[in-house]
């Protein structure tokens, strides 16, 4: 039987995301991935004629999304820009001085960036501004009129001495220049002061003693401060706390993204840390950052314990199932990663449609007295793992509405809704819940 107009565009209309994230896959840009998809509508509405089996529509719609794709990126590859262009040697820079990447990687998990240091005329805040409103409720604004009143001196108990050019206060933007000893506060101190501003680069490890842990989750990171890895998030089962460990690497310098990154195998562990996912583990002389950031120190060593549902270690008590203790406990501003970390049942959960401007995941999270709280995650090259599980877990509450899973993330405000950030969901939780 053929098909209709209407019937075409209802299968387009069903499967698009899909063909959006298949697309986004090979893409760098969500405009060019929304461009081939719509170069794979026109070329499957035209040999609409080909496809027999009605059934088969969605994978033969998500094929050609991929094949326009890859026939983008083949266009694109023939661009030559001059950023790409090989430099001379004289022009290159140090990669990275003794002793430099270790103090990187000692720095707390939840820093959102790391810059560089070097006399600078030209400084502009070009943060990623829409992913720190979505994690941490920062407005560009006055985010902006923070750092330029801090490092300019103006801000109270400032050390600052920087100076600002092309101030524009209406948008709460401008560009700033100064040395590191102006912006560091170095300039302004006298020499008994200094050393004490100069402070520690390397952030310092307390001693612990031995700790009683287990691994709740994980979450990969990539971005745009040139730094890719995994943060772990850990149970301490006798101080009722969360401890993470990150592992990180510099991306920088790689031409091309690796398919493979080295897994984290600390602690003289039999198996790298991903695979003690819901494993009980026993840290001896651990140490931890004031953050709670585990060291990975040759010192450390763990035992790795059985596997249990997460249930069963952790409390019942602090599964939440009343959203106002979440906007009271976790989501004030500014609150560090630490404290904002959450287990909650919802009493009932409702897939989104398919947001098409915000290019979004959603799903709203309902307790007893209706209250809720927004799971959303954007359709990006970097999330695609995170969506694809999260999108089998909406078809299948379709399909069995009475699915009651627990989500363990991190708690944010943005504008007047409470969200989460899902680091790992449970179908099966535990018979102690």
């Amino acid at each position: 039987m053929e098909w209709t107009r209407d019937e075409f565009a209802d299968a387009v209309t069903r499967h698009s995301r899909r063909m959006y994230r298949a697309a986004r896959s090979v893409l760098d840009s969500g405009a060019d991935a929304e461009d081939a998809v719509s170069q794979a509508v026109l070329q499957a509405w035209q040999s609409l004629d080909g496809l027999k089996n009605r059934e088969a529509v969605r994978p033969w719609l998500v094929k050609i999304a991929v094949n326009c794709a890859y026939a983008q990126r083949r266009r694109q590859g023939r661009v030559v820009y001059l950023d790409d262009l090989p430099q001379e040697p004289a022009a290159r820079e140090t990669i990275c001085h003794d002793g430099l990447w270790e103090a990187v990687c000692a720095l707390p998990g939840e820093f959102l960036f790391l810059n560089y240091l070097r006399c600078h005329d030209d400084i502009g805040w070009g943060l990623d501004y829409p992913w720190l409103r979505e994690r941490f409720g920062a407005d560009e604004v006055s985010h902006k009129k923070y750092l330029n009143d801090y490092f300019t001196g103006k801000w109270p108990g400032s050390p600052a001495r920087g100076e600002l050019y092309n101030d524009a206060p209406r948008l709460g933007d401008a560009r700033l220049c100064g040395t590191t000893a102006s912006l560091c506060g170095l300039e302004a101190a006298d020499g008994e002061t200094a050393p004490s501003l100069a402070g520690n680069f390397r952030d310092d490890y307390l001693p612990l003693g031995d700790l009683k842990l287990y691994l709740l989750g994980m979450r990969e990171f990539s971005g745009r401060s040139g730094y890719a890895g995994a943060i772990y998030y850990f149970w301490e089962r006798d101080a009722r706390q969360f401890y993470t460990f990150t592992h990180v690497r510099p991306t920088f310098y790689e031409k091309e993204p690796r398919r493979r990154s080295s897994p984290a195998v600390p602690w003289g562990l039999p198996c790298p840390l991903h695979q003690a996912w819901n494993h009980a583990l026993d840290l001896t002389n651990a140490k931890a950052t004031r953050t709670g950031n585990l060291s990975a120190s040759e010192q450390c060593q763990a035992i790795l314990l059985d596997r249990c549902d997460p249930g069963c270690v952790y409390p019942k008590e602090r599964v939440c199932a009343d959203f106002a203790l979440l906007l009271e406990r976790h989501s004030a501003p500014h609150t560090p990663e630490r404290d904002r970390l959450a287990v909650v049942r919802p009493q009932r959960c409702e897939p989104q449609p398919y947001d098409a401007i915000q290019q979004r995941f959603a799903l709203r999270l309902l307790d007893g007295a209706g209250r809720d709280l927004w799971l959303e995650v954007r359709y990006k090259k970097e999330e695609s793992k995170v969506v694809d599980v999260l999108e089998e877990f909406a078809d299948s509450l379709k399909k069995d509405p009475r699915l009651s899973p627990v989500f363990f993330g991190i708690v944010y405000r943005e504008g007047d809704r409470l969200k989460l950030y899902p680091i790992e969901f449970f179908t099966k939780w535990g018979e102690d819940t």
